[in-house]
């Protein structure tokens, strides 16, 4: 059993928090862990945890990063890795600015590479929404930048296709509920907006059935006045 918590301490510098992954037997007793940012005199926060096929272990949090990186003067998202036995094969930070993710709305590690979504470090025509695809070394694959701020995680399906929720403006002053998909490349292949003639809608929740079709769950308004929960089924 592996767990990656945000745990506080408080160095000489003073109180911070940084990334704490434990890993314990089936007993329940304790085997290793490990921990991330300290010293760096910040908060530091886990926000996934996943294993490779080698069981290799995988943490994304929001961190600063190492000295001489784009995250060592302010927060990133930070991937972590270490062996079975914890010792740590990298850290991972930002590489370029376009790939810059400051705060995580969500993470997911799925066979040692992450999906990770969070906001563009600046306000651009309503477009808010930043999707980072990291491979197993924690290096950027593609970024692509869509919608507004989601509720839930990201889910990938077994032929690599990521599947996301947001909220999307359509006019001034409205949101709409939005599904959208990216093939292994970083492709936009096809997208849906369920539209509701008062533009009042927000997404909650996503979930994937075993064939790769998506149900969405969120709030939408069909008189303006009340907000109504709306489940939605989505083919592959």
């Amino acid at each position: 059993v592996y767990v990656a918590i945000t745990s506080r301490v408080e160095p000489p510098s003073g109180p911070e928090t940084d990334i704490l992954t434990i890993k314990f037997d089936k007993n329940g007793d304790q085997l290793w862990e490990a921990r991330y940012g300290v010293n760096n005199q910040t908060d530091d926060s886990a926000k996934a945890i996943g294993l490779d096929p080698d069981a290799n272990v995988y943490v994304v949090g929001e961190a600063r990063g190492n000295p001489g990186t784009p995250d060592a003067d302010r927060k990133g998202a930070i991937s972590v890795s270490y062996a079975p036995n914890g010792s740590l094969r990298f850290v991972r930070g930002t590489v370029r600015e376009e790939d810059r993710i400051s705060r995580i709305f969500s993470a997911k590690v799925s066979g040692g590479g992450a999906i990770i979504t969070g906001p563009m470090p600046y306000e651009y025509s309503g477009i808010r929404l930043r999707t980072v695809l990291r491979d197993s070394n924690g290096l950027p694959l593609w970024t692509r930048n869509y919608g507004l701020d989601p509720d839930s995680n990201p889910s990938i399906d077994a032929v690599g296709m990521v599947i996301g929720i947001s909220d999307t403006f359509l006019i001034k002053n409205g949101r709409q509920l939005a599904v959208w998909w990216y093939d292994p490349q970083g492709r936009m292949p096809r997208g849906s907006i369920y539209r509701n003639p008062y533009n009042v809608g927000a997404v909650s929740a996503l979930a994937l059935d075993g064939m790769g079709r998506p149900t969405v769950a969120g709030q939408s308004s069909e008189d303006g006045k009340v907000a109504n929960i709306v489940v939605l089924k989505y083919r592959p």
